[in-house]
């Protein structure tokens, strides 16, 4: 299978100074990229996303929500440092893949790549 990176260079948003330090993957970032824009929420350390696609109000991870109406949510993770393992990525047609994720505090990007 192909190996597919996308660099997403996010906006620092709703993240305070203390949490952003403690909890790297905690937090709200646009997502800006050509004519494909939306929301990233992450708290990758506990279940407290709200998944708006599931209409029980269950929690997740994190949620990727975009302007072309694709939704994910992250319901499986293992985080160390300022790397995270998305073991299980749910999208709205059921699909389930697995991502990493890496954390570049110099810039506040995160890198994303799949198989």
């Amino acid at each position: 299978m192909k190996r597919t990176t996308i660099l997403l260079f996010l906006c620092f948003m709703g993240i305070t100074m203390a949490s952003a330090q403690q909890k790297t993957f905690k937090g709200t970032w646009l997502y800006e990229q050509g004519e494909k824009n939306g929301t990233i929420q992450l708290d990758l350390y506990q279940k407290s996303v709200e998944n708006e696609f599931d209409m029980d109000g269950a929690l997740c991870f994190g949620t990727f929500a975009f302007s072309d109406g694709s939704y994910y949510s992250i319901e499986e993770v293992e985080v160390e440092g300022n790397k995270a393992s998305l073991q299980q990525v749910l999208d709205t047609g059921m699909g389930n893949f697995k991502m990493q994720m890496t954390y570049n505090s110099a810039d506040q990007s995160i890198e994303l790549s799949t198989n």
